[in-house]
C-alpha cells in the first residue's frame, strides 16, 4: 500500500470517527433538550428537572380562585396544576413550561368530564394560535396530554443504528489497515 492511500485512509477514518462522535454526542441534546422557562411554584414534589407527579400552584394573587387540572406527557413541568379560572389551552401549556422538543404539537389530547361521561378533544397549537375557538377555556379536572412525536423517536433510533454501523465500519477499516502493515 503506497503512502498516498495510507494517508487517504487515515483521513477517511478520522472523518468517519468525527462524524460518529458529533452525531452520537449532539443528537440526544437536540432531540430531548428542554426549553428554559420559569417554573410554576412547586407545592409538592422535587424541585429539579421534569417532575412527573408534582403539584404546581400558578398564581400568587391574594383571593384568586384557582381550579385543578392535570397536564401530562411531553411538557417541561408535567403534573397537577392549580390555575386561575378562565385559563385557556395555550396559557396552560405555557404555564407547564411548554412542549418539549420531542412533543407532537399537532396531536394534543384534552379530556373533559361531562354529565354523560368523558369528552375527548384533539387540539393543535397551530390551530389554537389562529383561532380562539381552537383555544378552549379549561375547566376543573380537565386532563391535557401532549404526545411524543413518533417521527423524532424513530429518527433517533435510526441515527443510533447508523452511528453503530459507522463505528463498526471505521473499526473494520482500522483493523484492515493494521493487518496490511
Amino acid at each position: 500500500m503506497n503512502s498516498f492511500s495510507l494517508r487517504y485512509n487515515k483521513i477517511v477514518l478520522r472523518l468517519v470517527l468525527s462524524i460518529f462522535l458529533f452525531i452520537h454526542c449532539s443528537m440526544p441534546l437536540q432531540l430531548y433538550g428542554q426549553s428554559s422557562s420559569s417554573a410554576p411554584f412547586v407545592i409538592k414534589g422535587e424541585d429539579t428537572g421534569a417532575r412527573s407527579g408534582s403539584v404546581y400552584l400558578t398564581s400568587n394573587k391574594k383571593n384568586e380562585v384557582l381550579f385543578k387540572m392535570s397536564i401530562w406527557g411531553n411538557v417541561q413541568y408535567p403534573g397537577v396544576h392549580y390555575l386561575p379560572l378562565g385559563t385557556r389551552f395555550l396559557e396552560a401549556l405555557s404555564i407547564a413550561g411548554g412542549p418539549l422538543d420531542s412533543a407532537d404539537t399537532e396531536k394534543i389530547t384534552l379530556s373533559t368530564s361531562t354529565g354523560s361521561g368523558v369528552h375527548v378533544h384533539h387540539l393543535s397549537i397551530t390551530e389554537a394560535l389562529s383561532s380562539e375557538s381552537a383555544n378552549p377555556v379549561l375547566k376543573t379536572d380537565d386532563i391535557l396530554f401532549v404526545k411524543e412525536d413518533q417521527t423524532i423517536r424513530n429518527t433517533s433510533f435510526y441515527m443510533q443504528v447508523g452511528t453503530f454501523v459507522l463505528s463498526v465500519a471505521a473499526f473494520g477499516l482500522l483493523l484492515h489497515q493494521q493487518s496490511n502493515r
